[in-house]
């Protein structure tokens, strides 16, 4: 994906808001991005989720909410609402969630790509917005490109390119 002059990119942890014409992006692993839109007033944000939840962190962390899923989407929706989006006109796009590295996986214990999933559709559910899932859960990186002008979300898949055994 070629980049435009009027891109901007959101890193681990943090979290983005802009009206039209901006566009958002994000390089994904097991990490979620959490992109909600407001289709009648081109309002978006994209919060770059790293953990599922806020209670994972050490109580002196002090990480932003933006970085965990149960506190990044109340906090994006307040955010984009704050600068003119309407709750009713808004829908959440769900990307990522991948199992980047070919570990056995433990069937008794979730990734920390699927807690990341799991805790996220729990948080938009809450907050009662319409869900569209654009590709989690996948084995590879996920680039992620959203337009606030037209609404489309761009995902692309990266190449794998290692295995890592486990015993």
């Amino acid at each position: 994906m070629a980049r435009e002059a009027n891109e901007i990119e959101v890193r681990i942890g943090e979290m983005e808001i802009a009206k039209s014409p901006y566009i958002l992006r994000a390089l994904l692993g097991s990490c979620v991005a959490v992109i909600l839109y407001d289709k009648v007033n081109l309002i978006g944000g994209l919060a770059h989720v790293f953990l599922p939840t806020k209670n994972m962190s050490r109580k002196d962390d002090e990480h932003p909410d933006s970085r965990f899923a149960d506190t990044a989407v109340p906090m994006l929706l307040k955010s984009i609402i704050d600068i003119g989006a309407k709750k009713q006109n808004i829908v959440a796009y769900l990307v990522g969630g991948n199992n980047v590295l070919s570990v056995a996986k433990n069937a008794s214990k979730k990734t920390i790509a699927e807690q990341n999933i799991e805790a996220a559709v729990t948080a938009i559910q809450k907050e009662n917005l319409f869900m569209i899932n654009l590709g989690v859960g996948k084995d590879t990186g996920t680039k992620v490109k959203f337009m606030l002008s037209t609404g489309d979300v761009i995902v692309e898949e990266m190449k794998k390119v290692g295995k890592i055994k486990s015993e």
